[in-house]
């Protein structure tokens, strides 16, 4: 083929330059990463070619000097040939590009590898290779190559948003998948030289906002026997902003401005990832890294995504040196970026495991079979296990009239004397759910929850840092020890469990961040065990307002039985021994995984006009029931009645039914009963336990005036009030609302002013 033209090199493609579109990167560019092609060294065996992934440099004796070579046309003969079953994949990828008018180019790096082996005669160079060692120029140079292929006979393209148009504009080939992978904890240690191509995955922990970032400068000498205008530099450069010290025209020195109208500028924004929780080791501290992104890979990803990062190792100097030695910090000038977890649902299912979710939940138990699945290694707890049964397939979230969005997902607060399992149950969905994040409450803080703002010590400008609720936007955030955080910490989480948005400000900034994010958290009582004498209100130490944020809430108390002890040691036992139950009545691990990621991303249940009405009958019942209740923990708002909503869907969601029956709802009633029951509220009643107990001790204190000769065996109230002080230690207001609401149901009568007989 016959090299380009001037003119050629001159015309570009109208591509549009699109910083925020993450689909750029997601649909149109991304080539199939589960290729099989088989990697074969010329004259390099397997396991020399394995060393890259670890190895400082790859070795290429046979080759000559990089800088004299020209890649293009071989370059090119990949684009327009490369093929895998028959697809020229490259060819296809180019007229999306050119349709999409997309920035960036996305190579497999093993796509690229497998052709240049195959074509060796005719290019005895491996340019897969070579980018691994000097990518820094190789790219630069691809992305001119392939620009000029993509840009002939097309108009010039204005190079971005920031700046002006040119000759040649900012066109990116981007490499995925390449061999050299790299472990966080392991930077170094291991002994890879910097300016090398490496491949990373982390979890977006902060992001700064996005800013021009100076490519080329247009300046001004203003000495007046100069005024001479330049541009500098003649390449890209690394920091945000430069200027010349000496004019190139005159070589004098004097006061250079910037001509910004003049000057081509692209985004930037410094993104810092931190180590998975797969990566993690127990009981350490997540380590960070900085990435820089440039041009179209500029809000790409979002705080709490997890991705995989091919970029170029860098080291940028501290300010300050150790004992007289340079010191650096590490940072990877991004390339490319691919999302590999947004939220729970973001996971592939293969039609045999669909197929097998279809059969299973064809089941008339299946409802039952799921809650039995949930931690079948812990005994008993089978009301918690069905509330995070309920939490984990959710509801369906919406967007109501006025814009505002219900939230789908169902909060459970799980409370319980210690030794109970509590935190075992956490361990189990964070084993399950792929997107969960684990906090432990006694190291928590709000800022830790929540996110805050801070200032970049490079940009000097602010950065924000996700706290782990929006760390776990899209999945599960499990919160061991939830009494030990503060109240005035705990509150930061309130507007983000119901809004699902967390609100930044600081020093007059405002940013929000989404927490789409399900809350399961457990606690001790108020005196680390549960006091049964005392009522519920007096056992819990968590104010209303973030009680009401829980959509379940259970108390769980450790109650000595022998029948039961024997029943759960058996238990413990049975698990020691692998004999434990098994078989049909429980769902593997993986598999319950799949069906729920499968029922989140595909089922949306709606109700039924007969369910609806159910559902509605109820809540005014025990709204009207509980509403004078100065003794219950939980008030009973709109709020319990979205919570119904959600429960009846999350019921429907485990059938697979796109459709909220009457037996969703009768059991979403069946469920809140119960733990209105726990609490000790009686429906029927509209009290509690705890002050039915006090009714009946005030009734039988008026009951014993019965055969007094005084006031004609009726009970005065200030007789009422000092004996209930000194034989049941109630105060004076309690005292008088139990009068009040034994009046209220008939239990007695007032036969003369302020005195009482038994109805």
């Amino acid at each position: 083929m016959e090299p380009l033209s001037d003119n050629e090199k001159k015309s570009s493609i109208n591509f549009s330059p699109k910083v925020n579109d993450t689909s750029n990167i997601n649909n149109s560019l991304t080539l199939n990463e589960n290729s099989n092609n088989k990697i074969n060294k010329n004259e390099t065996s397997k396991n020399e070619l394995k060393d890259v992934q670890s190895s400082t440099t790859y070795s290429n004796e046979d080759l000559v000097d990089k800088a004299t070579v020209d890649y293009s046309q071989a370059l090119e003969d990949f684009i327009l040939n490369y093929e895998e079953q028959g697809v020229k994949v490259y060819l296809r990828k180019k007229e999306e590009v050119e349709k999409r008018k997309a920035k960036s180019f996305y190579i497999n790096w093993n796509h690229l590898y497998t052709w240049f082996e195959q074509h060796k005669n005719e290019y005895p160079l491996n340019l897969a290779l070579e980018l691994l060692e000097d990518p820094l120029e190789l790219l630069k140079s691809i992305s001119g190559w392939v620009y000029d292929l993509f840009a002939r006979g097309k108009e010039p393209l204005q190079l971005s948003e920031y700046g002006k148009t040119v000759d040649k504009p900012d066109f990116h080939v981007r490499i995925t998948d390449i061999p050299r992978k790299l472990e966080m904890r392991k930077i170094g240690t291991q002994f890879i030289q910097v300016g090398k191509l490496v491949e990373i995955k982390g979890v977006v922990f902060s992001k700064t906002l996005p800013k021009p970032k100076l490519i080329k400068g247009h300046y001004r000498h203003l000495r007046s026997d100069c005024l001479g205008e330049f541009d500098f530099p003649n390449t890209e450069i690394e920091e945000l902003e430069i200027t010349p010290k000496h004019c190139p025209l005159c070589g004098k020195t004097g006061e250079i401005v910037l001509i910004s109208e003049r000057s081509v500028y692209t985004s930037w924004q410094k993104v810092v990832i931190q180590e998975t929780t797969e990566e993690l080791p127990p009981g350490e501290v997540p380590r960070q890294l900085e990435l820089e992104l440039l041009d179209d890979l500029v809000d790409t990803v979002k705080i709490g995504d997890k991705i995989d990062v091919v970029g170029v190792l860098m080291a940028k100097p501290k300010p300050k040196n150790v004992n007289g030695a340079l010191i650096s910090d590490f940072y990877i000038k991004v390339n490319s970026i691919r999302v590999l977890e947004s939220t729970v649902t973001d996971f592939e299912i293969s039609e045999e495991d669909e197929q097998r979710i279809r059969e299973l939940a064809k089941r008339q138990d299946i409802v039952d079979v799921i809650i039995k699945s949930i931690a079948p290694s812990i005994y008993g707890h089978e009301f918690e296990k069905e509330g995070i049964a309920l939490a984990l397939f959710g509801g369906v979230p919406s967007v109501r009239k006025d814009g505002t969005r219900r939230r789908g997902d169902i909060h459970v607060l799980i409370i319980g004397d210690p030794g109970t399992a509590k935190s075992q149950l956490l361990q189990f969905v964070k084993n399950l759910i792929p997107r969960s994040i684990f906090v432990d409450g006694k190291n928590a803080t709000g800022v830790g929850l929540s996110g805050t703002v801070v200032i970049d010590p490079d940009t000097k400008e602010w950065r924000i840092e996700g706290g782990a609720i929006a760390l776990a936007d899209g999945g599960f955030l499990l919160i061991d020890e939830f009494d030990k955080i503060p109240e005035e910490e705990r509150s930061r989480i309130n507007t983000a469990m119901e809004q699902q948005i967390v609100k930044l400000d600081k020093a007059n900034q405002h940013f929000e961040l989404d927490a789409r994010t399900t809350v399961i958290a457990v606690a001790n009582p108020r005196y680390i065990r549960y006091i049964e004498d005392r009522t519920v209100a007096e056992n819990i130490s968590f104010k209303p307002d973030i009680l009401s944020r829980f959509d379940l809430i259970s108390v769980v108390i450790d109650k000595h039985d022998e029948e039961q002890d024997r029943k759960l040691a058996e238990h413990i036992s049975n698990n020691e021994l692998g004999t434990e139950e098994a078989g049909n009545s429980v769902i593997d691990t993986d598999t319950l995984r799949k069906y729920v990621i499968y029922a989140r991303k595909y089922i949306k249940p709606k109700f039924t006009k007969e369910a609806l009405d159910t559902l509605k009958e109820f809540f005014v019942t025990i709204r009207n029931k509980t509403k004078d209740l100065t003794d219950f923990p939980l008030e009973i708002t709109t709020r319990q009645y979205e919570a119904l909503l959600r429960i009846s869907q999350a019921y429907a969601k485990m059938r697979l039914s796109n459709q909220v029956e009457q037996q969703d709802v009768e059991r979403a009633i069946k469920f809140v009963s119960e733990m209105l029951r726990r609490f000790k509220a009686d429906i029927e009643t509209g009290v509690t336990q705890d002050m039915m107990n006090k009714m009946i001790r005030i009734l039988d204190l008026i009951d014993s005036f019965r055969n007094s000769p005084i006031n004609d065996g009726c009970a005065k109230f200030g007789d009422i009030l000092l004996n209930a002080e000194e034989q049941y230690g109630m105060d004076d207001d309690t005292v008088t609302r139990i009068i009040n609401l034994l009046r209220e149901k008939g239990q007695i009568r007032e036969v003369k002013e302020n005195c009482y007989k038994p109805a």
